[in-house]
């Protein structure tokens, strides 16, 4: 069978195994916008921010196991924006920290393995691109013209500015949780990240997925946890419908936690785009909107409107920390079979 660019990082195992490049820290850091400085002592490399907006220049951006990079920015909303030029995958087996928002750029691709830890303010993860001229004027415009996809094998943890991943593909098979920012997965081949005043991060697509992944069983992957605590979960696959691809699969986890009324909404988007002369249409066609009012039909039929309950309505919040007599498996357990049903928009369709 013949493998991809794309699709050997899909198999994580192929990637890691195949590459012939060594890397451990970070390599030939440039500060092509903004001031700050990179040092760095031992295993830890140390990127110090002191403009709002930094953007790096990397040679290579890769973190080795035992190794780690830290980010020192001037508040949680400051972004530091580091673009991998190496051609090979951004490869995060190590710890990458830090108080602020962190975008980790590259066509290539990015992987967190399984030793990988991210623990940010805020964070993107992508394989495309932006410009220096965008990243300035914070118009953070994503595109690229060729792509290798985002895996996490890891743990990725963000606090209010949420975390956001945006790409060909994505596989998590690892624990993605924010407290308190929203979670998003995007797949499509343009989009525009939003950073709002309180420095939590969203994205809108610009343009749908032209090619799909050879060997990807779906666009958006998850066998992993997805957690969102007082925030909400967006996962939305905008492909050309020719394509005839699997949008959405989810084994894992998907959860989100409404805290004092903020978030606890999963909204999960399939959004095939057909083609009618030189003008692409939007499908528009929503698996599951929790919370909101849904096309719950498939084909053409004119669409009905059914109310799709909140998990949280049907399966009370667990929260861990609240909870000192016993952990929260059940409850999990019982949301991930519902959040199953949800992303293959299997959710029975009320009756009168």
């Amino acid at each position: 069978m013949r493998v991809t660019k794309m699709g050997c990082l899909f198999a994580v195992s192929c990637l890691l195994m195949a590459g012939t490049v060594a890397f451990g820290a970070p390599q030939g850091g440039d500060i092509a916008l903004g001031t700050g400085s990179i040092g760095g002592q031992g295993s830890t490399t140390n990127v110090i921010q002191s403009s709002n907006r930094m953007a790096v220049d990397w040679e290579s951006f890769s973190i080795a196991e035992g190794e780690r990079v830290e980010f020192s920015q001037p508040s949680a909303t400051s972004v530091v924006m580091n673009r991998d030029f190496s051609g090979n995958a951004s490869r995060i087996l190590g710890d990458m920290v830090a108080n602020g928002q962190v975008f980790v750029l590259n066509p290539a691709g990015v992987v967190i393995g399984t030793s990988g830890m991210v623990d940010t303010g805020g964070l993107l993860l992508s394989d495309m691109t932006l410009s220096l001229d965008d990243f300035r004027d914070d118009t953070f415009r994503l595109a690229a013209d060729t792509r290798g996809g985002v895996v996490n094998q890891g743990d990725i943890r963000t606090g209010e500015g949420g975390l956001q991943l945006v790409a060909a593909f994505v596989d998590n098979q690892g624990s993605l949780r924010s407290d308190g920012g929203d979670i998003g997965v995007t797949v499509a081949d343009g989009a525009v990240v939003s950073l709002g005043s309180s420095g939590r991060l969203g994205v809108s697509v610009s343009e749908p997925l032209s090619r799909a992944p050879e060997t990807a069983p779906a666009l958006i992957n998850n066998t992993g946890d997805i957690v969102a605590s007082g925030s909400d979960v967006q996962l939305t696959a905008a492909y050309l419908a020719s394509l005839g691809t699997s949008p959405i699969n989810n084994d894992g986890l998907v959860n989100a936690i409404a805290i004092d009324g903020s978030g606890g909404r999963i909204v999960l988007r399939d959004q095939p785009v057909s083609l009618a002369g030189d003008r692409e249409q939007a499908g528009g066609n929503v698996l599951a909107g929790v919370g909101e009012d849904v096309d719950v039909t498939q084909g053409g039929s004119p669409p009905s409107q059914a109310q799709v309950p909140r998990l949280n309505e049907l399966v009370a919040d667990c929260n861990p920390a609240e909870r000192n007599d016993r952990d929260c498996r059940r409850e999990n357990a019982i949301k991930h079979y519902l959040g199953r049903m949800l992303i293959n928009g299997r959710l029975p369709i009320p009756t009168p």
